[in-house]
């Protein structure tokens, strides 16, 4: 895994080129500790730069930036193509000849051959990459079909700037100012992430999951970019429903078994040590058991408890370990632990995410970096084979609403609302009040995306916003499918999965210069999960099925057939104790009102109801001090 980044400008000189590009590799060290590279086409006014964690080709043949054979194109690269051993028999068949076994180098001789839009489609791996064109004087900036690796950038006249994140463009020497994105802020304030093509800061974009952006001299002169979405979720799903489904379990059990086989087999090629994330759920034991079926050596797993037992996986991830004859290693996470984790945090995330379980993924990042370089994750699985409760409760809702029609509903969610005003106290009818507040957003939003993105979202944007921020909220986005389970999950995986779950894993994981692989994320999985019909991952069968079905060939079903945990902290404990005084001073009426960002009475509203035990919003509160730790990290001065 590496860092990348770049300019194109016509304002900068050739040294000033140079040396913002030297700036911005400087803060992505943690994602490239191996080496760096830079490189300049001094006539065009192009400068790339690289940070390597060595993976593949540990030889100084796999340093970047590289260039293909010819000349034309140049390319800094972050990821890894699975399938590029594959790839690379094919070009050596039409001609190409090698100098090293990297697959940048294979990436090179694709685009060559095959043109970028042509290369990247037949591309099986997470990646994000810049690829200058010298003979046509065009950049083109790629990120994977689902979000895997992150790539920004801003444009204005004569000047563009790309990085793998955002610190790269605080130096001096990059020549930013940076403000407050509305779009951006009113995206975290209302999910707890951003939604692409937005950041946090105005001007600066993400290039979108499955999306090649192309910038020719025009372009960089005029601001204006081209762009092209070679593969996207809801694509997949919308031709599935066209297609014929998969409704047989036989059929649908040995099509997937083969492709994850697959799938794990391409991600453990590496020239440096890998293991294995192991929670003890479905979807990291069954990566974990089919890594160690193809492996004649112990897999190195690794998994975090917690000292609350309530929270505590550890035990199951170690019969799980001690089952499959992994190598195992865990530490407990406790609240000494957090604190020393919490003054990194805008650090580690440069793009704030609201999700508490970013704390011990850093610290699961921690542990296993010593031992390894590269770790297989089950990430993806909940959302490709809708393993989420909330699908459950989602098709409830929807159900009902239909059920009794729009006139019914709309005086359900009032009577709701009502119930969730009353002034009762204590943490099971806090919990209950929450709970009736939620479900009356979701029958008063009309059904579809409307309603899914009331239920999944953290907060209210326009509730807790400073008035100057208020504006329409970014929506989410789906496949056009009836099916309620399968709207959600289009939905997770276009947005959720990319901007919030994998932004965590890769900001946590780079920290420490790990590389996560994910192959339940392999696009090849994920189109066969939107080709099974809709009814056979329904709440009338297990969640997950096939995935626990083929887990049930290595270990007994006993072991991991019980309720998910999912990977959650004690927060609302955490917030009462040992990190109060660091809320309170976050989320103080002078901190709230330097930055302007949030409505000083409405948090303290907030704050007051939870503190009484009239409301839980342990999450809402996270959220706003989350981004107050961004403002005081981005914002000072």
């Amino acid at each position: 895994m590496c860092g990348v980044g770049g300019v194109w400008s016509e304002r900068l000189s050739a040294n000033g080129g140079a040396e913002a590009a030297t700036s911005m590799a400087a803060t992505m060290v943690r994602r490239g500790p191996d080496a760096d590279g830079l490189w300049q086409n001094f006539h065009r006014g192009v400068t790339f730069c690289h940070r390597r964690l060595a993976v593949v080709d540990l030889s100084d043949a796999g340093r970047q930036p590289m260039h293909s054979v010819s000349g034309r194109y140049v390319v800094t690269f972050n990821g890894e193509i699975f399938n590029f051993k594959i790839l690379r028999g094919e070009l050596e068949t039409a001609g190409c000849v090698f100098r090293s076994t990297s697959d940048t180098e294979v990436l090179l001789a694709a685009v060559e051959t095959w043109g970028v839009p042509a290369a990247v489609r037949r591309f099986v791996g997470m990646f994000a990459f810049a690829i200058f064109d010298q003979q046509e004087d065009e950049l083109w900036l790629v990120r994977d079909r689902l979000g895997k690796k992150p790539l920004y950038f801003f444009q204005q006249s004569a000047h563009l700037v790309f990085a793998s994140q955002l610190t790269a463009f605080r130096g001096p020497e990059v020549g930013l100012q940076f403000s407050v994105c509305p779009d951006g802020l009113r995206s975290y304030l209302q999910y707890g992430y951003v939604l692409a093509p937005w950041t946090l800061l105005a001007g600066v974009r993400k290039v979108a999951p499955g999306q090649i952006v192309r910038i020719d001299r025009h372009a960089l002169r005029s601001a204006v970019h081209y762009t092209e979405q070679y593969w996207s979720v809801c694509d997949c799903f919308d031709a599935a429903s066209a297609g014929t489904r998969l409704t047989d379990d036989i059929q649908i059990l040995g099509e997937l078994d083969v492709l994850l086989q697959d799938a794990v087999a391409c991600r453990r090629l590496a020239d440096v040590p890998l293991g294995s994330f192991l929670s003890g759920g479905i979807d990291s034991s069954l990566v974990t058991a089919v890594m160690q079926s193809q492996m004649a050596s112990p897999v190195k797993t690794f998994s975090i408890g917690f000292a609350e037992t309530g929270f505590d996986e550890s035990p199951f991830a170690k019969r799980i370990a001690s089952l499959l004859g992994t190598e195992h290693t865990e530490v407990i996470f406790d609240f000494s632990l957090a604190l020393s984790l919490v003054p990194d945090l805008p650090r580690i995330y440069d793009e704030p995410i609201a999700d508490p379980s970013s704390l011990p993924t850093v610290l699961l990042a921690s542990i296993a970096r010593p031992h390894v370089t590269v770790v297989l994750s089950g990430d993806g699985g909940d959302e490709a084979f809708g393993g989420y409760q909330r699908y459950r409760w989602f098709e409830s809702l929807e159900s009902s609403r239909r059920g009794v029609g729009p006139g019914i509903a709309r005086a359900g969610a009032a009577l709701l609302r009502s119930a969730a005003a009353l002034p009762f106290r204590g943490v099971w009818l806090s919990r209950q009040k929450e709970r009736a507040s939620r479900v009356a957003s979701v029958l008063s939003a009309g059904g579809g995306v409307a309603s899914y993105q009331q239920l999944v979202a953290s907060g209210s944007a326009n509730a807790i916003a400073n008035a100057r921020w208020r504006g329409p909220v970014p929506s989410l986005w789906g496949a056009q499918t009836e099916d309620t389970i399968e709207l959600a999950r289009s939905v997770d995986l276009s947005t959720y999965l990319p901007e919030n779950l994998m932004t965590k894993v890769d900001r946590a994981s780079m920290w420490s210069s790990l590389e996560v692989r994910a192959p339940l994320m392999d696009h090849r999985i994920v189109e066969l999960a939107a080709r099974i019909d809709p009814a056979l991952l329904g709440a009338d069968r297990p969640a997950k099925w096939p995935l626990r079905r083929l887990l049930e060939r290595h270990i007994p079903a006993a072991e991991f057939d019980r309720p998910k945990m999912g990977f959650a902290i004690p927060l609302d404990q955490w917030l009462a104790g040992p990190l109060k005084e660091w809320v309170g001073d976050l989320l103080s009426p002078a901190q709230i009102a330097r930055f302007a960002l949030l409505d000083g009475g409405a948090v303290q509203n907030l704050l007051q109801a939870h503190a009484a035990g009239r409301f839980r919003s342990a999450y809402a509160i996270w959220n706003l001090v989350i981004l107050q730790a961004w403002c005081t990290e981005w914002l000072n001065g």
